[in-house]
């Protein structure tokens, strides 16, 4: 699997909706198809976006710092990070400090 590239802030949008639907569906044991929730996750955030033009602020990450996650790809966790100068992304890693120490050296090398 090679690590996504959004293409819009809906994109992006989406793919929070649908992170948030996946976690409420496990911890209610609702027991929905991922299909369903991604579909779900799409229809939600076009309309969000449609009502108030939503653009993606990641205030939540330093400045020099990378924008980190962790999703879950048949059944392993797999970590990534984003360069927010540049949008270069990390390939999917096995822990979060593999996924930390290649953004750094993306850092070191590149900015």
């Amino acid at each position: 699997m090679v690590a996504r590239k959004w293409e819009t802030d809906v994109d992006r949008l989406t793919g929070n909706v649908l992170e948030e639907l996946r976690a409420q569906n496990a911890m209610r044991g609702l027991g929905l198809e991922d299909d369903l929730l991604a579909g779900i996750a799409e229809q939600v955030a076009v309309n969000v976006d449609y009502a108030f033009e939503c653009r993606w602020a990641p205030r939540w990450v330093r400045e020099g710092q990378p924008h980190s996650w962790m999703e879950v790809v048949e059944g392993e966790e797999r970590f990534h990070s984003e360069c927010l100068t540049c949008g270069w992304l990390s390939q999917p890693a096995r822990t979060a400090e593999a996924a930390s120490h290649a953004f750094q050296a993306h850092r070191d090398a590149e900015h």
